[in-house]
């Protein structure tokens, strides 16, 4: 199992959840074995050099996964650094976990039964968790595949699996029933994202008018920078009597503006303030915009 550190971003703070192996959703599974005992081999990289590990066979990721009664098959593949939450009605924020990425996948039984969530599962070398629709209770605000979430009544939805990041070693998706285990693999067009490094950002300029008139149209703005060496997508989320979910695609060492139109409507009992808060991965901005008739 491998440490990593969870960040929740949240309304008026940001949770830093410090956690160790697999917790939340991604749970170990007594079935995979992290070594590998089919043939195949990859190569992973280190200080010390290279060492190949023996992989567990793998189907083409358009063929179904067969395990006992249980068939299913597997499209949409997605992979994101983090995701969008929805914490309320009013409120979002950005889930992310230090040295992880998420994959996303929907799954539609074809089998007699349907699967769990504990009957799919993610592999690697460095770990093994099964699939969620929640990841330590939080669960994403968009739908990542475009499907509702997994429901086994319904046998049809997306999936999420966590991944260490940057993988450096084999994956396999596996539907475990019994004792019998099927595997599978992204396509390698989505495989070459998880062996990236994961890019960081910087948020400066954050921007609003310090008044304005209940019900006006109000400019606020942001600086983001990519800070690393990799490409990805920056996800924030500012909150002020609703939520807008802001997602910028930037390449590395780009910087960007970000600016999206409010209406000035308040917050506070008074109804005289407008809170504003942006939320990012590591990022906690606000303003407070005075309301007042003119």
């Amino acid at each position: 199992m491998f440490s990593r550190r969870s960040y929740l971003t949240a309304v008026g703070s940001a949770l830093a959840t410090a956690t160790a192996g697999c917790s939340g959703n991604s749970k170990p599974r007594g079935d995979a074995d992290p070594t590998g005992t089919a043939p195949g081999t990859v190569t992973q990289g280190g200080e010390t050099g290279t060492t190949e590990i023996d992989a567990p066979d793998a189907q083409p990721f358009d063929q179904a996964l067969q395990a006992g009664d249980v068939t299913v098959s597997l499209s949409n593949p997605v992979v994101q650094d983090s995701y969008f939450t929805r914490l309320a009605a009013d409120a979002g924020g950005v889930m992310a976990v230090e040295g992880t990425r998420f994959v996303f996948v929907t799954v539609e039984s074809t089998g007699t039964t349907a699967p769990s969530l504990e009957d799919l599962g993610m592999e690697s070398a460095e770990t093994a968790g099964s699939a969620w629709t929640d990841y330590e209770g939080v669960t994403p605000a968009r739908p990542p595949t475009g499907a509702e979430p997994y429901d086994p009544e319904r046998g049809t939805g997306w999936v999420g699996f966590t991944v260490p990041a940057p993988l450096q070693t084999y994956h396999r998706i596996a539907l475990s029933v019994g004792e019998e285990t099927a595997r599978t693999q992204l396509p390698e067009s989505v495989r070459g994202q998880l062996s990236a490094p994961v890019p960081t950002y910087e948020v400066s300029e954050f921007s609003a008018p310090e008044s304005a008139s209940p019900g006006d149209a109000i400019t606020v703005s942001a600086t983001v920078s990519n800070t690393s060496d990799a490409a990805g997508t920056f996800r924030g989320a500012l909150n002020g009597t609703e939520t807008t979910f802001v997602d910028r695609e930037l390449q590395a060492g780009d910087t960007t503006e970000w600016q999206t139109e409010v209406t000035a409507t308040a917050t506070d009992e008074d109804a005289n303030e407008l809170d504003l808060s942006f939320q990012a991965v590591g990022v906690q901005e606000g303003a407070t915009v005075s309301l007042d008739e003119r």
